[in-house]
């Protein structure tokens, strides 16, 4: 797990190198990854999603920081 920022963004991102998954692969499962992009995109940001068999999964969002008042 890494947070940081960087160019007016927060980026946080998590990564295990455990058994992964095919994203899309089972529809109507993994609706909380669907709710937070759409989180994500509600605060200007990004959520990207980076897995596969046997190989892991890499999550990495974005969120652009808030002006300071």
């Amino acid at each position: 797990m890494s947070l940081g920022r960087d160019d007016g963004s927060v980026r946080l991102r998590v990564e295990d190198d455990g058994v992964g998954f095919e994203p899309g692969a089972r529809p109507g499962v993994g609706r909380g990854l669907r709710n937070m992009s759409e989180r994500a995109r509600r605060l200007g940001g990004e959520l990207s999603v980076t897995s596969a068999q046997g190989r892991g999964t890499r999550i990495a969002l974005r969120i652009p920081r808030a002006p300071a008042s």
